[in-house]
């Protein structure tokens, strides 16, 4: 269960995204995760790459971002400048409780 969830359901979703950020421009090298899926792939007889994209047979039982979908469906869209979407180490330190 631990496999086919965790390919389905984790890595497939992380490449669909990724490209879907190729499609925008944003290079996301994804070379480990589907060597992964292809390897799993084999093992639960499932189809999920077809040529190295995500259109193998198995991909309409995943939830897959679409080309065309917009990104702000898994992501905040870009902020201007003055606005941080990431924090720092030391804004991170203020909310921690107990050992970093």
């Amino acid at each position: 269960r631990v496999i086919t969830d965790d390919i389905g359901w984790g890595l497939c979703t992380l490449v669909s995204v990724a490209e879907r950020l190729e499609a925008a421009g944003v290079h996301t090298p994804t070379t480990m995760m589907r060597m992964l899926i292809e390897w799993h792939q084999n093992l639960m007889g499932k189809e999920f790459l077809y040529n190295g994209k995500l259109r193998g047979r198995d991909c309409a039982d995943l939830v897959l971002l679409r080309p065309g979908e917009p990104l702000e469906l898994v992501a905040r869209p870009v902020m201007a400048p003055q606005q941080q979407w990431l924090s720092t180490v030391d804004e991170q330190a203020e909310d921690r409780i107990g050992n970093p």
